[in-house]
């Protein structure tokens, strides 16, 4: 999956005194033996908590049509750490090897038809392309453990 994002905003800290943030899906594909689609430009984004111990939480929904019409929500939660001179590298949208942090999404759905499973049944593993002022994000399988399901 490749989802192209838009600009970062970043805003905090909040009543807590963690920092948040947001930034829209601008679109995206996804291909793979078990689902092929899109991701809908504009249909969602993500709200990220940035934590004082150079962790960000992900909290992600927009939507995926597949290549036969079915539109899929979906749900990305995770998080992302790094040293912060990292993560400060990456606000500046410079490049950052995948090897120089650690991120991992768990998708969740509640439109588990069987050939979608495979999508929203695993964990994942992403990393980012960075472009000033957008960015990609490219998500793949990290492990082939499916999740049961519930």
């Amino acid at each position: 999956m490749r989802i192209e994002l838009g600009e970062r905003l970043r805003y905090g800290p909040t009543y807590w005194g963690l920092d948040r943030g947001f930034v829209g899906v601008l679109g995206g594909s996804v291909i793979g033996p078990r689902f092929s689609g899109k991701v809908i430009p504009h249909s969602g984004g993500d709200w990220p908590t940035i934590r004082p111990d150079n962790s960000v939480r992900f909290d992600a929904r927009y939507l995926l049509q597949a290549d036969d019409g079915t539109i899929v929500a979906l749900h990305n939660t995770g998080i992302r750490h790094a040293d912060k001179a990292v993560l400060d590298r990456m606000q500046r949208y410079e490049h950052v090897d995948p090897s120089e942090y650690y991120m991992g999404l768990t998708p969740r759905s509640k439109h588990l038809k069987a050939r979608t499973n495979g999508l929203v049944r695993q964990f994942l593993s992403a990393r980012r392309i960075a472009t000033k002022p957008t960015q990609s994000l490219h998500i793949g399988q990290w492990s082939n453990r499916v999740i049961p399901k519930y």
